[in-house]
Protein backbone atom coordinates (compact mmCIF):
# COMPACT_ATOMS: atom_id res chain seq x y z
CA UNK A 1 0.00 0.00 0.00
CA UNK A 2 1.75 3.73 -0.64
CA UNK A 3 0.54 5.99 1.71
CA UNK A 4 0.92 10.17 0.86
CA UNK A 5 1.08 12.34 4.29
CA UNK A 6 0.79 16.18 4.04
CA UNK A 7 0.71 17.60 7.37
CA UNK A 8 -0.03 21.37 7.34
CA UNK A 9 2.83 23.85 7.90
CA UNK A 10 0.96 25.88 10.44
CA UNK A 11 0.30 23.22 12.73
CA UNK A 12 0.10 24.26 16.35
CA UNK A 13 2.10 22.37 19.69
CA UNK A 14 0.18 20.02 20.46
CA UNK A 15 -0.08 18.51 24.16
CA UNK A 16 0.69 15.09 24.06
CA UNK A 17 -2.21 13.03 24.73
CA UNK A 18 -4.07 15.17 21.75
CA UNK A 19 -0.82 14.13 19.58
CA UNK A 20 -1.29 10.39 20.39
CA UNK A 21 -5.03 10.71 19.63
CA UNK A 22 -4.19 12.00 16.73
CA UNK A 23 -1.47 9.21 15.91
CA UNK A 24 -4.26 6.75 16.91
CA UNK A 25 -6.56 7.97 14.51
CA UNK A 26 -4.45 8.32 11.50
CA UNK A 27 -3.02 4.72 12.38
CA UNK A 28 -7.22 3.04 12.36
CA UNK A 29 -7.59 4.93 9.31
CA UNK A 30 -4.94 3.21 7.40
CA UNK A 31 -5.62 -0.07 9.22
CA UNK A 32 -9.01 -0.32 8.22
CA UNK A 33 -7.77 1.19 4.71
CA UNK A 34 -5.71 -1.85 3.99
CA UNK A 35 -7.81 -4.56 6.49
CA UNK A 36 -11.54 -3.63 5.31
CA UNK A 37 -10.97 -1.71 1.98
CA UNK A 38 -7.63 -3.43 0.37
CA UNK A 39 -6.43 -0.36 -0.56
CA UNK A 40 -3.49 0.66 -2.53
CA UNK A 41 -2.68 4.19 -1.94
CA UNK A 42 -4.02 6.24 0.79
CA UNK A 43 -3.83 10.10 1.06
CA UNK A 44 -3.41 11.52 4.92
CA UNK A 45 -3.15 14.88 5.74
CA UNK A 46 -3.51 16.85 8.58
CA UNK A 47 -4.31 20.64 9.16
CA UNK A 48 -5.07 23.30 11.65
CA UNK A 49 -7.79 26.14 11.26
CA UNK A 50 -9.42 27.73 14.41
CA UNK A 51 -8.09 26.02 16.75
CA UNK A 52 -8.99 22.43 15.54
CA UNK A 53 -7.01 19.80 13.38
CA UNK A 54 -8.23 18.33 10.76
CA UNK A 55 -7.44 14.93 9.80
CA UNK A 56 -8.45 13.60 6.52
CA UNK A 57 -7.36 9.82 5.73
CA UNK A 58 -8.45 9.33 1.99
CA UNK A 59 -8.05 5.46 0.31
CA UNK A 60 -8.72 3.80 -3.29
CA UNK A 61 -9.86 0.87 -1.93
CA UNK A 62 -13.31 -1.08 -2.18
CA UNK A 63 -15.31 1.51 0.04
CA UNK A 64 -17.79 1.24 2.57
CA UNK A 65 -19.74 -2.00 2.72
CA UNK A 66 -22.20 -1.74 5.38
CA UNK A 67 -20.41 -3.50 8.54
CA UNK A 68 -21.07 -2.95 11.66
CA UNK A 69 -19.26 -0.50 13.76
CA UNK A 70 -15.66 -1.54 15.18
CA UNK A 71 -13.47 -0.62 17.58
CA UNK A 72 -12.12 2.51 15.04
CA UNK A 73 -15.75 3.95 15.01
CA UNK A 74 -15.77 4.06 19.02
CA UNK A 75 -11.93 6.24 19.07
CA UNK A 76 -13.44 8.24 16.35
CA UNK A 77 -16.65 9.01 18.49
CA UNK A 78 -14.30 9.67 21.60
CA UNK A 79 -11.79 11.90 19.83
CA UNK A 80 -13.93 13.95 18.23
CA UNK A 81 -17.20 13.54 19.66
CA UNK A 82 -20.21 14.06 16.50
CA UNK A 83 -17.20 16.05 14.23
CA UNK A 84 -16.28 12.99 12.09
CA UNK A 85 -17.24 11.45 9.18
CA UNK A 86 -16.77 8.62 7.11
CA UNK A 87 -18.29 8.62 3.17
CA UNK A 88 -17.76 6.78 -0.35
CA UNK A 89 -15.56 8.92 -2.64
CA UNK A 90 -17.33 11.22 -4.88
CA UNK A 91 -14.89 10.78 -7.80
CA UNK A 92 -14.05 7.13 -8.48
CA UNK A 93 -13.69 4.49 -6.24
CA UNK A 94 -12.41 4.12 -1.95
CA UNK A 95 -13.62 5.73 1.34
CA UNK A 96 -12.50 9.05 2.93
CA UNK A 97 -12.95 9.80 6.95
CA UNK A 98 -12.83 13.06 8.20
CA UNK A 99 -12.20 14.62 11.52
CA UNK A 100 -12.39 17.66 13.35
CA UNK A 101 -10.23 17.58 16.46
CA UNK A 102 -10.51 19.84 19.10
CA UNK A 103 -6.93 21.16 20.35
Amino acid sequence: MKVKVKIGANIPNIPSHKSQEIGNVINEGLSNSFRHGNATKVDVSVTSKLGQIYVVVKDDGSGIDGGKPGLGTEWFKAIAGNAWSLSSNDSGPGTTLELRINV
